[in-house]
């Protein structure tokens, strides 16, 4: 049985495909972007995850795209991802997947992850020409029951399930 689909399939969460706003000629876009995700314990024994990005590119090319993202538990970094996504071309839409090789964790982190809801957290930077456009936030929790999606929105702070 191949846990890891069985988790996201059962549950239908959005989170697999992340979709970006457009990126217009390397204008800031919305830097106030933030989502809790709720998960059970179980999603700390996965040892590989995917991601799918999707985005759009304006009129103008975007050079050496790419995403750093810094996931940590407290003041404890747990693993930095560093994606390369290159050049896109303009006027395109583009999707890539990202295969993340998540950390052997010793059990007293996993323990105090589980009973401490969202103090786990993430980063993620997107530059295009070396430049940061722009960085989500994330908080997770991974207590019994878990498997909703939460996103607040930046402009109100409302709270949207799915």
């Amino acid at each position: 049985v191949d846990l890891m689909h069985e988790l996201f399939k059962m549950k239908k969460l959005s989170l697999l495909c992340l979709s970006l706003p457009e990126i217009k000629d390397l204008k800031e876009v919305d830097q106030g972007r933030f989502i809790q995700y709720r998960f059970s314990p179980a999603f700390l024994s996965l040892k590989e995850i995917g991601a799918t990005l999707e985005f759009m590119v304006g009129s103008r090319a975007v050079n050496r795209f790419s995403l750093i993202e810094r996931h940590y538990f407290r003041d404890l970094i747990l693993k930095t991802f560093d994606f390369e996504i290159g050049y896109c071309i303009p006027h395109s839409r583009n999707t890539c997947e990202h295969i993340y090789s998540l950390p052997d964790l010793d059990a007293d982190i996993v323990g105090e992850m589980i009973s401490n809801p969202f103090e786990t957290r993430t980063d993620s930077f997107y530059f295009a020409n070396n430049r940061l456009i722009m960085h989500n936030k994330a908080e997770y929790s991974f207590s019994e029951g878990g498997g909703t999606l939460i996103a607040l929105s930046p402009q109100n702070g409302s709270e949207v399930q799915k």
